[in-house]
């Protein structure tokens, strides 16, 4: 369920997919809470307002199914076991970012244990210029994406 992100059943190593356009981030941090992951950041280009259209946005689906214009979005991609892509590349929706994985850990009665194979993918949105982002359910991108979700 969702908590604070979506876990999602996956074999290991499996193909995973960015589920927008954006620029990466890499995080190799195996014995992390989050393992080694991946964010992917998009903002709008920030042009000079020419043409007198309302400023620039990026286009996010909320739970709803509705779209909506946003000044930022960015995804988290966990427990990865490899990377396909560099640090500040920029990716389109669709491509391939890494493997699937079961790096990183969590405390269970004050033991440390290591997570699952699985993806745990987080969705986070900047309403305007000046907001903080925001974790959001990323349910309704990922199935614009094309990505099933069998949960974990």
């Amino acid at each position: 369920g969702f908590h604070g992100g979506l876990d999602l059943r996956s074999k290991v190593p499996e193909p995973v997919y960015a589920i927008h356009d954006g620029y990466i981030e890499i995080r190799d941090k195996p014995s992390s809470t989050a393992g080694k992951h991946i964010v992917v950041t998009q903002e709008p280009e920030v042009e000079p307002a020419e043409s007198g259209e309302d400023e620039t946005g990026v286009y996010v689906w909320n739970p709803s199914g509705k779209e909506r214009k946003t000044q930022g979005i960015k995804t988290k991609y966990m427990h990865l076991s490899s990377f396909d892509v560099v640090d500040g590349q920029f990716v389109n929706a669709g491509e391939q970012i890494g493997m699937s994985g079961r790096t990183g850990r969590y405390k269970k009665d004050g033991v440390w244990m290591n997570v699952k194979p699985h993806l745990h993918i987080e969705l986070y949105v900047k309403a305007t210029k000046d907001s903080k982002y925001k974790i959001e359910n990323p349910e309704k991108m990922l199935s614009r994406a094309g990505i099933s979700m069998v949960r974990v």
